[in-house]
């Protein structure tokens, strides 16, 4: 549930329904010697094995991670009188600990933002859309055309701070 927010005499409590569910399995070949050690982006994920323990270490089970980090409010459908039946794409798929911890965290820092504001940000719609319909060769030209324009820019203003 969300509220609608392109309603602005009044809020409304609308019902949308995802065009996919994404369900990743975190490869993660990590041991962990103690809870106390696991840093919380992880633990907040994991579910443990309570029936015993195998040499003194606890046991955990593989993270199953719901992403919805490609989801657009574009792509919501709003659940209404006239949605007769829809379509939802159901994926699973092993996906590496960077990839995972980028998109987590990614997803809970719009989803801090979107709590903070009270509102939904579209700006992240935007992200995600250029990422989907961007050239990935395109983007990474972009970022590092970016980088050495940083680094020739301080360089520069490095030079003329010193004469």
């Amino acid at each position: 549930l969300t509220t609608a927010s392109l309603n602005k005499t009044h809020d409304q409590i609308m019902m949308y329904m995802k065009p996919s569910l994404s369900l990743q399995i975190v490869d993660m070949m990590l041991d962990f010697p103690d809870r106390k050690a696991i840093p919380k982006q992880f633990s907040d994920h994991m579910d443990w094995f309570e029936e015993g323990t195998v040499s003194d270490r606890s046991l955990y089970y593989p993270i199953l991670y719901n992403s919805e980090f490609w989801i657009t409010y574009q792509s919501l459908l709003e659940v209404n009188g006239t949605l007769k039946e829809s379509k939802i794409e159901i994926s699973y798929q092993p996906v590496t600990m960077w990839k995972w911890q980028l998109q987590s965290q990614t997803e809970e820092n719009w989803r801090k933002q979107e709590a903070f504001t009270g509102e939904e940000d579209h700006g992240n719609d935007q992200l995600r859309n250029m990422l989907l319909d961007t050239n990935p060769w395109l983007l990474a030209v972009t970022a590092v055309v970016s980088v050495l324009h940083t680094v020739l820019d301080m360089l520069a203003f490095k030079n003329d701070n010193m004469d």
